[in-house]
């Protein structure tokens, strides 16, 4: 029973191994291939760009220009896969710089709001302090508080129960 089992996940990966040899690529894979053996291989004098170097005096590995302080290695190869024009890379980082600005200017909108309320907050404690005092002064008026220090303490000890 193990002998078959092992004799049909070999005859499974020789199929696999030959449907991947078979299968027909498809164009895009053809061109890349064919464009990195040719950018691996380097020029014959076949050519007649390279013979005419040649007969200016240039050999190759050589630099390019009377001293030879030119460019060694060709012009990088640069191929556009998507369908923007020459302008959409710019037109994609302005867009990203305005939604930065966009975002900067709710966050600073956020923080001055909540700047606001805490300034407000504060405000309202000052004010409902104030009443405090008022009362406290009428409390004494009427009851117990006879002196200032007695009025600060009952104060401070209402202001410790508030924070």
């Amino acid at each position: 029973m193990v002998k078959r089992e092992k004799e049909a996940l070999k005859k499974e990966a020789l199929r696999k191994e030959k449907n991947a040899q078979n299968r027909q690529k498809s164009y895009k894979e053809q061109e890349r291939e064919s464009r990195e053996a040719a950018l691996q291989s380097s020029l014959s004098s076949q050519n007649k760009g390279f013979a005419l170097l040649q007969k200016m005096g240039y050999k190759a590995g050589q630099g390019l220009g009377k001293q030879g302080a030119g460019r060694v290695e060709p012009v990088p190869l640069n191929i556009k896969t998507d369908r923007g024009g020459i302008g959409m890379e710019e037109l994609k980082k302005r867009k990203a710089d305005e939604e930065l600005q966009n975002y900067r200017r709710k966050a600073q909108m956020k923080q001055q709001g909540e700047k606001k309320s805490i300034e407000d907050f504060r405000y309202d404690d000052i004010k409902s302090m104030e009443t405090l005092i008022r009362g406290y002064v009428l409390y004494s008026e009427f009851n117990c508080i006879t002196s200032q220090a007695d009025l600060q303490s009952h104060l401070m000890c209402h202001m410790l129960h508030l924070t």
